[in-house]
């Protein structure tokens, strides 16, 4: 197995793990505070579907090639994985702590800069989303947001 491939199914398997957690978790909310997390865990899961389908029907023709069984995955390839590990461990983190209002914006600015676009576009691009998340989500939508844990220790 290549890093490139054994990364997706690392990141399917997180995903599907995120997508049951999120159920769990609103499971006492009322129902109205439930459809965002359902809706948004029943997509995951949809894709996450059409991909497997793909993996399972491209397999076959991985059977077909020639594949050294003895091959491992190198220290090089799998050291792709820690940066990503490392990027979704502080997204988690930083959710829990500062909340989803500030985390998400912040982790696409770094993420905007990480893949080399300019400090200004990521600066507009985390500041749209977090307009987009304060307007749509928080006012339009009025769906509770988690209390991050800042909130409770300084008593905001």
């Amino acid at each position: 197995m290549n890093a490139p491939r054994f990364i997706d199914i690392c990141l399917t398997i997180m995903f599907v793990i995120l997508a049951m957690v999120a159920v769990w978790q609103v499971q006492e909310f009322p129902f109205e505070d439930q459809l965002y997390p359902y809706t948004g865990s029943g997509i995951i899961i949809f894709f996450i579907s059409i991909y497997v389908f793909r993996l399972v029907r491209e397999s076959k023709s991985w059977k077909s090639e020639e594949v050294d069984p003895n091959h491992a995955l190198s220290l090089q390839e799998l050291s792709s994985l820690l940066p990503i590990a490392v990027a979704i461990t502080l997204l988690i983190i930083g959710v829990f702590l500062l909340g989803h209002l500030i985390t998400v914006p912040l982790f696409i600015f770094f993420y905007m800069l990480s893949r080399g676009e300019k400090w200004w576009v990521g600066l507009i691009g985390a500041a749209l989303l977090f307009v987009f998340m304060w307007g749509l989500i928080v006012n339009v939508m009025e769906l509770a947001m988690p209390r991050p844990l800042i909130d409770d220790i300084f008593d905001l």
